[in-house]
């Protein structure tokens, strides 16, 4: 996915670029001397990708050719044409609890993944924990962040921390509910959950997910997710005032659910 929500609902996030499969001036990446101008400019001579994408296949254009990249739109093509009007929930979910499993396995060499040395800051205000595995978590005022494998941002450790314990937190379960909301030919490399429900003037709670993904075929592309959410009456709605679709709604709910537990198990933690 390289189109989302904004913050501003008038705006939209786009990490995705239309880039040229054979270059549209002469010296560029795959030109091809042959190619009429009408050619060059015409959506078939074109590919959507992630900027990421976008800028590999220019920087390797031997490793990239044209042949690779036409095969990647075709595959891109068909498989959105077999989804168009159709739900999630009509794909065997026998493939997604397969995906969980295959996290799982993918896990399985990170010892004491669910074990934490937890600091709490000297004036109280909020509580660091640092994972013996890829997971980082911060509390503080009713709201909690955490960070698996992140890349999008970095925890500051102060020197006025104090340690407070070694502490066990369920999150093995978070992280079947993280792969269970992604599409079952994705595998997880980085997600951040934030869950914020401190006092403010609306009562309203908030929450966000951001993943990072690759997929199983090493010729598709990765997708970054990014989602902002208000939570009320078990209810989640986007930036715009929509509600997510019944699957998604329910795993998020799910991991809305997990992390509180988390956020609990901090907050009275008892040395």
């Amino acid at each position: 996915m390289t189109v989302g929500p904004h913050t501003d609902p008038t705006k939209r996030v786009n990490v995705g670029q239309a880039c040229h499969i054979e270059a549209a001036s002469e010296g560029g990446p795959r030109y091809n001397k042959e190619m009429q101008k009408a050619q060059r400019c015409s959506f078939d001579n074109g590919i959507w990708l992630c900027s990421i994408h976008a800028k590999e296949i220019d920087v390797d254009a031997d490793r990239f050719s044209v042949k690779l990249l036409r095969k990647w739109k075709l595959t891109a093509e068909q498989y959105a044409q077999s989804k168009v009007g159709k739900a999630r929930d009509e794909v065997s979910q026998d493939v997604f609890t397969e995906n969980v499993k295959r996290h799982r396995e993918l896990f399985s060499s990170i010892r004491d993944i669910e074990y934490f040395s937890l600091y709490r800051n000297a004036n109280d205000k909020f509580f660091t924990l640092r994972g013996v595995g890829p997971l980082n978590i911060i509390v503080k005022d009713r709201r909690i962040d955490i960070l698996f494998k992140d890349i999008f941002n970095s925890i500051q450790y102060r020197d006025n921390s104090i340690y407070i314990g070694l502490i066990y937190l369920p999150v093995k379960e978070l992280i079947d509910y993280v792969v269970l909301s992604c599409e079952f030919y994705e595998t997880i490399e980085s997600f951040n959950v934030t869950f914020n429900f401190s006092p403010n003037p609306s009562s309203e709670m908030y929450f966000s997910i951001r993943k990072d993904t690759v997929n199983v075929n090493p010729h598709m592309g990765g997708i970054c997710y990014h989602g902002d959410y208000t939570v009320e009456n078990d209810k989640l709605t986007d930036d715009l005032g929509r509600d997510l679709p019944p699957y998604l709604q329910d795993i998020y709910l799910k991991i809305i659910v997990a992390t509180y537990n988390i956020y609990r198990r901090i907050v009275t933690f008892k040395s």
